[in-house]
């Protein structure tokens, strides 16, 4: 008798012959059990045929969808732990250079120019538990208390709420004319061991563009925080002028952290030019999260200015790279009192 399905094209090879070795009856698939809606003989009319591939068509869709959301699931879960697991592994590299860099601490900083995007890079280790560091860095509210001790910050505000949701905006001023930079906040891994926050704003002062700043933690052990920040822009020809013009200017003589020569009496030569600046600033935003960090440990009321003179002290221990005036103290005050944030929040 006639294949039940010798009319349909996956029943048959190129010649219209069954394919050998393949059942092509559906109700006798092996490793399933069926309860036929319709006998043997009522399956093999077109009819039945019609309504096994209405209900097989119905659930395909469906059954393929949990699949894709569960190998989605596992997938986010593993690329986590990964992420998690290389930035513990960093901290062996920053233990071994611990007695030979020039922070003698777990502290490093890379810069880099790829065409005409400029990073600076920090990996650290900071004495304050995870749990904390990651309530704080989850909630936008805390970013704007961080960034405005960055000399060049002059304003910040949140958009929306405050409780650290993706949608979430940060908004900047920066710079002496105080241009805006529109930063969008997003939080892309929140979890017991390993936190991950974005902020990237498209245009940025001196007609840079994509800004970006990348913060990942994750647990050292009970006390102690892995941090890696990456702070990134680009350069158009506009900005690179514009950024030449800073440089010869009141920009002049500084320069990054890293050593590129000595000179014949033996002093290091550190970089300058836009990867100087971009180290310089990377470093800006570093020591300011450690220092807000630093001033969790005293009453509310009291810990803006624990965290200005924390911030400080630490550019006076660079200060090749980043020494500031001590009116830098009162226009922190200044631009705080206008960003309503030098005032005690839960």
């Amino acid at each position: 008798m006639r294949s039940a399905l010798a009319d349909n094209r996956f029943g048959r090879n190129l010649t219209g012959s069954p394919l050998r070795g393949v059942d092509n009856d559906p109700m006798s698939d092996a490793g399933y059990t069926h309860v036929p809606l319709f006998p043997r003989r009522i399956w093999r009319t077109g009819f039945s045929r019609r309504i096994w591939r209405i209900r097989f068509s119905w659930h395909l869709p469906a059954s393929l969808a949990i699949v894709v959301m569960a190998i989605g699931t596992a997938l986010a879960a593993d690329s986590g732990g990964e992420e998690a697991d290389s930035l513990r592994n960093s901290y062996a590299q920053l233990r071994g250079s611990n007695a030979h860099n020039a922070f003698g601490q777990p502290l490093s900083l890379e810069s880099s120019e790829v065409g005409d995007v400029f990073t600076g890079d920090v990996r650290a280790v900071i004495e304050h538990p995870y749990p904390g560091v990651r309530a704080a860095l989850a909630s936008a509210r805390s970013w704007c208390d961080i960034l405005i001790l960055h000399p060049n910050v002059m304003g910040c505000r949140v958009s929306g709420n405050a409780s650290g949701e993706r949608k979430n905006g940060i908004s900047v001023r920066i710079g002496m004319s105080k241009q805006a930079a529109e930063f969008s906040y997003d939080v892309a891994a929140n979890r017991s061991d390993y936190l991950d926050v974005r902020l990237t704003a498209p245009i940025g002062p001196l007609g840079t563009t994509d800004h970006r700043i990348r913060l990942e933690a994750t647990p050292l052990d009970e006390r102690r925080t892995i941090l890696h920040l990456v702070y990134s822009n680009r350069y158009g020809p506009q900005a690179r002028m514009a950024m030449r013009v800073y440089l010869s200017t009141l920009g002049r003589g500084k320069v990054g952290f890293t050593v590129v020569g000595h000179e014949a009496d033996g002093r290091p030569v550190y970089v300058d030019d836009f990867r100087g600046a971009q180290e310089r600033n990377a470093m800006r935003y570093y020591l300011a999260i450690n220092a807000y960090f630093e001033s969790l440990s005293v009453a509310p009321a009291r810990q803006f200015e624990r965290r200005l003179a924390t911030w400080y002290a630490f550019s006076a221990r660079y200060s090749p790279q980043l020494h500031e005036e001590p009116e830098y103290l009162d226009i922190r005050r200044r631009v705080a009192r206008e960003s309503a944030l030098a005032v005690p929040h839960s």
